[in-house]
């Protein structure tokens, strides 16, 4: 049975040269994208498949639409490839939602086998990677989460009920940038979505007793439900 690829990359030499390459494998089935939303269109009309998406691509996605369209990676999985071998962007991937990461010094014959490793459902990543992330999420079972000054700002415009067109004019920032706050906000607080970061803002905003002053604050609260990782996992 054949492996649906989408290879979402920026440039266009890039994406169609790697699809092309991919395509040379029989049990591989490859399209070429290089928009964001339209490589999530793309994995929606092909689930279930295999995103291969270059880091800068991913960035520009929004985030609650990633995890829609991929589930967790139960229908889609993502496999994020980056400049280098990056240990914090790796976890920072697999936090969102992603299967793997890739470092563009990895060979075909390794993009290979990151595709069939996360097409069978397990996680692409190295074992130094899956240990960071096991170890911050049991931190995080035991210790409130820490929220910068630009992350409380944001979920409190997110509990007023503001849309990201409302908080980017209010925090005189840019939609891109306010994206790449979400997504570190919602790794923070360990929500999928931005209907579960609303809902923990509703639970635990009035109790936060955060000390203002500071750069970071800190959220007192009770442990808060982490996705639970793939039980496959593959080392890189």
């Amino acid at each position: 049975m054949s492996i649906r690829v989408v290879v979402a990359e920026g440039d266009p030499l890039i994406a169609e040269g790697l699809a092309e390459s991919l395509n040379h494998d029989s049990d591989l089935q490859t399209r070429a994208v290089v928009e964001p939303a339209g490589a999530l269109e793309m994995c929606l009309e092909w689930r279930p498949c295999v995103l291969l998406v270059g880091e800068a691509l991913f960035e520009r996605m929004d985030p609650q639409r990633f995890l829609e369209v991929t589930g967790w990676g139960r229908v889609v999985q993502a496999l994020v490839v980056g400049a280098v071998a990056d240990p914090e962007l790796s976890v920072s991937c697999l936090r969102l939602g992603c299967m793997g990461y890739l470092s563009r010094q990895n060979s075909l014959e390794t993009v290979h086998k990151a595709i069939r490793a996360v097409a069978a459902g397990e996680m692409w990543a190295r074992r130094s990677v899956l240990t960071k992330l096991l170890r911050e999420l049991l931190d995080e079972r035991l210790s409130p989460p820490r929220l910068t000054n630009r992350q409380r700002e944001i979920l409190e415009l997110i509990h007023a009920g503001c849309n990201n067109d409302q908080i980017a004019a209010k925090l005189f920032i840019s939609a891109e940038t306010l994206r790449w706050h979400l997504r570190r906000l919602f790794q923070a607080i360990g929500a999928p979505s931005r209907a579960a970061a609303l809902a923990f803002a509703r639970r635990h905003f009035a109790a936060a007793g955060a000390d203002r002053g500071g750069g970071v604050h800190r959220i007192s609260l009770g442990p808060v439900e982490k996705n639970q990782l793939a039980s496959g996992i593959s080392i890189g």
